[in-house]
């Protein structure tokens, strides 16, 4: 089977102007309550399935009403995820992924959260592929990761970030072709043959925190050929004497070259005094790419330009 290749133009300033609203709580419960007398309703369906995917983020409890719902394209693609066989191969699987690019191109507005949803059914496919297959994989995961539009090159590093290591031959670095959204992502390259057993990493300025603050990170990573599990987004952990005493980690699995999204959720010791957050790539092969960070303590964003689209 062929992979449907997404778009790379889909998501502009005239589609997010066309596009309708998505629903609201209360439209949802308004769906809710229809959906009790007629659950087969295609209008209830579809605002149902629409609130639960695209505002709440819970695609499993939205497949079912998505699969219902009057959009095509939607109940299209949620019907085959639906469907047990599409799960017995690593092919088929893949092929519910296209059904859900197939649906991104007819809602522009909404591609880059399908686009997610296609990527963690790919991703789930992944290690079932043959190298063939997996090839196929890559070559969809370039273009749903391309860049829109394509951000001019860049050499300085974004504000609020710094390089772990400038003086290893291969850092971070910016890079206008891929990103999860936006124009811009951080680049961690395959590791130069003199500096193999240095990592490359590159993290934020220092984050204030206080004792008991719930911490909530997000952040899209896309892992291409690299070859060591101790990839690993980071949480460290300082006191008032700025000495280290922690870290929270999140593993960024090897060779995944879709883009995924990562957490790290926990409580802030009461000890700590302020944070940093980053990336730490141990792989000598390979590329990992870094986009949409998100620091949230007490549900207020505290970190600074994590889309790096800021110069």
């Amino acid at each position: 089977m062929e992979l449907i290749l997404g778009l790379t133009s889909l998501i502009g300033l005239s589609a997010l102007l066309q596009s309708k609203a998505l629903p609201t709580e209360k439209d949802y419960n308004n769906a809710v309550a229809t959906l009790g007398q007629k659950p087969d309703d295609p209008a209830a369906n579809l605002v149902a399935g629409k609130y639960l995917a695209f505002v709440l983020g819970e695609w499993p409890a939205a497949i079912e009403n998505l699969a219902k719902g009057s959009d095509k394209s939607l109940a299209s693609a949620a019907q085959k995820e639906l469907d047990p066989s599409n799960s017995e191969t690593g092919p088929k699987k893949v092929g519910v992924g296209d059904d859900w690019v197939i649906a991104a191109r007819k809602n522009p507005a909404l591609a880059t959260m399908i686009y997610d949803h296609a990527s963690d059914i790919y991703a789930e496919a992944y290690p079932k592929l043959d190298m063939l297959w997996k090839a196929k994989v890559r070559e969809q995961g370039k273009k749903l990761a391309a860049s829109r539009p394509p951000g001019p090159a860049r050499k300085a590093f974004p504000s609020g970030w710094v390089v772990g290591n400038p003086n290893l031959k291969a850092v971070a670095s910016v890079d206008g072709t891929i990103a999860h959204s936006g124009s811009y992502s951080i680049k961690l390259p395959e590791k130069d043959a003199k500096d193999l057993k240095s990592d490359i990493a590159f993290e934020s300025d220092r984050i204030p925190v206080q004792a008991k603050q719930k911490l909530d990170l997000r952040v899209y990573g896309l892992a291409d050929q690299t070859d060591d599990p101790g990839d690993s987004f980071f949480v460290h952990l300082f006191d008032a004497s700025g000495t280290g005493v922690g870290t929270f980690a999140a593993v960024l699995p090897t060779d995944v070259p879709v883009w995924r999204k990562f957490e790290i959720k926990n409580e802030i010791p009461s000890n700590i005094v302020f944070i940093t957050v980053g990336i730490l790539k141990r792989s000598k092969a390979g590329t990992i790419w870094v986009d949409d960070f998100s620091v949230k303590l007490d549900g207020k964003e505290s970190v600074k330009n994590g889309s790096f689209e800021e110069k």
